[in-house]
């Protein structure tokens, strides 16, 4: 509370963040530093965003409360002196990077500008497989070897579900006590639909059971099994909105046409804030083969939507328990899904249950928990 009064009054703020990420990008990572950005600004903080690059579909998203400053795609090297230089000249209290490469390099920044801030590592991908890309150059083989002894000394490694942690600790060689756990922020706003929603709503409201899937159309999210299960569902009269863009949508189209499911399946393509999706949706699917951490499938937990995950690794098991807010099935089996589906049809997730569910991962809360591990 003082820290707002001081900020209404005198025009600062006591504390400052910075949160260092790739920049808008399409994908949750990109959304959940914005939704911090929104969160700690609410609460009084000075915001800087340190972004590869300003461009991006989120673009627009960006809070316009907070300092943006663009690195540049410089590489290693250029992006440590940009660091230091921040650190140094900007003096924060507290540093939040997104993924372990990045933390490295924002550790070797702090030991070189000797920083005294809170630095917080926040592994939001799936680092082992992530990390073999960084094996392909003598540079990153460099960075991927030297990282855990930069990690464990100066900053706090923080993982998105107990199941990642353990991969985290085994290449950091941190103990498990010392890598936090801690859930990423979802906020549903409450955008107005345009034009361009409300078409698709019309369709997709018409009748029958509304199914939603959001996220990239690559072969991980492995959308050909979602829209193989629809094929197994056609007596409840399917409506499945898939949100999202990548190179298998045309082979995706292919296989709508051959099921013949083009009454039954619509491509919207990218959509910026696809909550009203998720509120109007009465199940949501998720047929990832591998997550760091299903962002969407916790959206639709907030939303109140009938969830169907794969049981991949990282994030759904801890997200939906033992089948207690919605079910788990196997990878890559698309009558699963039908059955989970037509299961939840008739044994529905209360909605209490949900919402009660969905404040784990309340912004607020989250972001008070990041802070207190820092301070």
């Amino acid at each position: 509370m003082l820290r707002k009064i001081m900020t209404y009054l005198f025009g600062f703020n006591m504390k400052s963040i910075s949160l260092f990420f790739d920049g808008p990008q399409m994908g949750g990572i990109g959304a959940r530093n914005i939704d911090l950005a929104n969160e700690f600004i609410r609460q009084g903080y000075r915001v800087t965003l340190l972004m590869l690059t300003m461009d991006g579909p989120r673009k627009n998203q960006l809070p316009k409360a907070a300092i943006i400053k663009e690195i540049g795609l410089v590489g290693s090297i250029g992006i440590i002196r940009f660091l230091i230089d921040h650190f140094k000249k900007d003096k924060p209290d507290f540093v939040i990077v997104s993924n372990v490469m990045p933390g490295a390099i924002a550790s070797i920044a702090k030991s070189l500008a000797r920083g005294h801030f809170g630095l917080g590592v926040i592994n939001r991908v799936d680092f082992e497989r992530v990390s073999e890309s960084y094996k392909t150059t003598l540079k990153g083989r460099v960075l991927y070897f030297i990282a855990p002894l930069f990690l464990r000394k100066y900053a706090k490694l923080i993982a998105l579900s107990h199941a990642a942690r353990q991969g985290l600790a085994k290449y950091s060689k941190c103990a498990l006590a010392d890598i936090a756990v801690i859930n990423d922020p979802i906020r549903l706003n409450d955008e107005v639909s345009g034009d361009f929603e409300k078409e698709i709503l019309k369709w997709w409201c018409a009748s029958g059971i509304k199914i939603l899937s959001v996220g990239r159309l690559d072969k991980l999210k492995n959308i050909e099994s979602i829209i193989v299960a629809v094929k197994h569902l056609l007596d409840l009269d399917p409506k499945l909105l898939i949100v999202g863009g990548g190179p298998e949508k045309e082979s995706l189209e292919k296989l709508v046409e051959r099921y013949g499911l083009q009454e039954n399946v619509l491509f919207c393509g990218y959509v910026q804030a696809p909550a009203v999706f998720f509120k109007n949706s009465d199940f949501f699917i998720s047929a990832s083969l591998s997550e760091a951490f299903p962002n969407s499938v916790v959206e639709a937990v907030c939303a109140g939507c009938q969830v169907v995950s794969a049981d991949c690794n990282y994030g759904p098991r801890e997200i939906l328990g033992d089948d207690e807010y919605g079910k788990l099935v196997p990878l890559k089996d698309p009558k699963a899904i039908a059955q989970a589906v037509r299961y939840l049809h008739k044994n529905p997730v209360p909605a209490q249950k949900l919402l009660a569910r969905s404040k784990e991962y309340d912004p607020e809360f989250i972001a008070n928990n990041i802070i207190n591990i820092l301070k």
